[in-house]
């Protein structure tokens, strides 16, 4: 399969480099420095995948006018400046695209660029960090992949490369189940400062956890939207079961992430750490929006989005 990455951050390169070396034509597409960074040495990936690839990359605009041809364009970047991000691609001749950002939004961005009917609705449980020697410590989770587009060849693809799928019947079910796990993820990671370990043994952080889920929850059934169970992902059984139980689920969830080679940091926690913009606007931002116009409270949801919009804002000047 022919397959161009736009991204060459932690993700673009764990996807890219099993892809390469499963045995398909790969492409990461970045900005200039980023692109040299990537032919200076070659991917190296430890934990529950373990290889070493060397990946080909190219800036956007001279990969459209020198080729510009891929059965799928898989988006790994942050979601900031998406629109922006992918207007050079228009240009391009995609097969099919697929985004494994976060947030709501990201489909539709996919559809100006390829049309409705070539989207595959896709998200990763995977987790990767980069070590300070250049090493990305990765966690292995399944990738998630619904319509309207046949997302088949793609999880054929990836299961040639050692990556686990599943494929779903509800798009729309599988973009809110994830948003709902990412909402609580970031919001209380970020404001906490803790990993997972820390947080799912907390019943008071736990408990916060479980509070952003179901704003979002409700936000996805005022829309017609039902939350549902997925690998690595229980926001369905979040929703069905009682507070108690969630909490204990959470606990067990916990003491079993205690023995993951590293620890479970959301990546907009990583890039807190590490001074960089922060995904806020696109993704808490686009469920708030969202919220709004369906005319339901979610306090919660909204206080981490105010308060981390803040942050953000002093961070930037």
């Amino acid at each position: 399969m022919k397959i161009a990455i736009l991204g060459t951050g932690v993700l673009a390169t764990v996807y890219g480099a099993m892809l390469a070396r499963a045995g398909h034509e790969v492409v990461l597409l970045g900005r200039p420095a980023a692109v040299r960074r990537v032919a200076a040495s070659p991917a190296r990936l430890t934990g529950a995948l373990d290889a070493t690839q060397q990946l080909q990359a190219e800036t956007v605009p001279h990969w459209v006018r020198r080729n510009g041809s891929a059965d799928l364009l898989l988006v790994c970047t942050k979601a900031i400046t998406t629109e922006e991000q992918l207007a050079p691609l228009r240009g391009a001749r995609l097969g099919g695209a697929a985004s494994f950002q976060n947030g709501v939004l990201k489909d539709g961005y996919l559809a100006q660029v390829v049309g409705v009917d070539r989207v595959i609705t896709a998200e990763t449980m995977l987790s990767a960090a980069l070590t300070g020697e250049g090493v990305v410590v990765v966690t292995k989770g399944a990738a998630l992949l619904s319509g309207p587009a046949d997302p088949v060849p793609f999880a054929r693809a990836l299961q040639s490369a050692g990556l686990p799928v599943d494929i779903s019947d509800d798009p729309a079910s599988l973009v809110w189940s994830k948003a709902s796990i990412v909402a609580a993820g970031f919001g209380v990671s970020c404001l906490s400062r803790q990993p997972a370990q820390g947080i799912f043994p907390s019943p008071l952080l736990a408990g916060l956890f479980l509070d952003l889920v179901e704003e979002v929850g409700g936000v996805a059934a005022a829309l017609g939207v039902q939350l549902r169970d997925y690998p690595a992902l229980p926001a369905g059984t979040f929703m069905a079961q009682s507070r108690e139980d969630n909490l204990s689920l959470l606990r067990d969830l916990g003491r079993q992430l205690q023995s993951a080679p590293a620890p479970q940091r959301v990546s907009m926690l990583q890039d807190l750490e590490a001074g960089r913009p922060l995904e806020v606007e696109e993704v808490l931002g686009g469920m708030t929006a969202q919220a709004e116009r369906a005319g339901v409270s979610t306090p919660t949801l909204h206080f981490c989005y105010r308060l981390l919009s803040g942050l953000e804002e002093l961070r930037s000047k």
